[in-house]
């Protein structure tokens, strides 16, 4: 397991290598076709590959990858939960709070901690 994490940190670290020798126009529809392929990721069947797209998700600025996290808060695997919430909190938005607010009230405490994080890391982008 721990390789496979290795390897999959080592691509991305090339993904990311790649796309910084590419033109901006080019470079912003490379993002936009990554973040297509974390969303889809969401959905995967393992916990693991849902919580790691969730994490690579923070940053993004799209509406999809917003909505999409707002999805992922309510995962059956508080993993994935923690990971979406915090990913919320780099991008701000009513449906991002309120998605946030709900994850302050989730059986899990680490849940919560990261709702509660992501909401703190919120307002201090804001100010």
């Amino acid at each position: 397991m721990r390789e496979a994490a290795t390897r999959n940190r080592g691509l991305f670290a090339l993904w990311i290598a790649v796309l910084t020798l590419i033109s901006p126009p080019t470079l912003a529809a490379a993002q936009s076709t990554h973040e297509s392929a974390l969303i889809q990721l969401l959905h995967s069947n393992t916990a693991e590959a849902r919580a790691r797209a969730a994490e690579l998700l923070r940053g993004a600025r799209s509406d999809e990858a917003r909505d999409a996290l707002v999805i992922a808060v309510r995962d059956p695997d508080a993993g994935v939960r923690a990971a979406a919430a915090m990913s919320l909190g780099t991008m701000g938005g009513a449906a991002a709070v309120a998605a946030l607010a709900g994850a302050l009230r989730d059986p899990d405490l680490h849940v919560r901690a990261a709702a509660a994080a992501a909401i703190s890391t919120m307002r201090h982008r804001h100010r």
